[in-house]
């Protein structure tokens, strides 16, 4: 009796174990920098497109935030009494915190080898749940401040 491996079509189609990009601990390592700069994690795990969307719009967003805040004082009083643009804002804030959870979860997802036990599988959950929400919180409380703002204007 021998032991073969049935090598069809499903068989082929997998690629080897060992094409893993990082171990368990490099996932949730590039997941915590792709959190704190969004794309970092997914351009190391060769995502180029998606990882170099999310990178520089994270940076252009950051950009344009320091340059408002810095330079142009007019426009943040124009857009804190204006109910409109705080409600406006509060959206985007949201929407980028929809956006942020999609970055970590995907950065992890496309960095985690292909064998996990299932301890890692648990701590791995718990650590994206930690970050998702460590990216979400200041964006929630934003969109909070907003909104409070908004109707308290008018």
């Amino acid at each position: 009796m021998t032991d073969s491996v049935d090598a069809g079509p499903r068989r082929a189609s997998l690629r080897p174990v060992n094409d893993d990009l990082t171990t368990f601990n490099g996932a949730i390592l590039w997941t915590l920098l792709g959190t704190i700069f969004p794309g970092l994690g997914l351009l190391r795990a060769r995502r180029w497109v998606t990882g170099a969307i999310a990178l520089l719009g994270f940076l252009g967003v950051v950009g344009g935030l320091g340059y408002v805040l810095l330079k142009d004082r007019a426009s943040v009083a124009h857009i804190v009494n204006q109910p409109e643009l705080l409600i406006l804002t509060a959206t985007v804030c949201g929407m980028f915190a929809v956006i942020m959870v999609g970055i970590v979860l995907a950065t992890y997802l496309a960095l985690r080898p292909r064998t996990v036990t299932v301890g890692e599988r648990v701590l791995g959950s718990f650590v994206v749940l930690v970050l998702a929400f460590g990216a979400c919180a200041p964006l929630a409380l934003g969109a909070e401040l907003a909104f409070a703002m908004a109707v308290h204007l008018g």
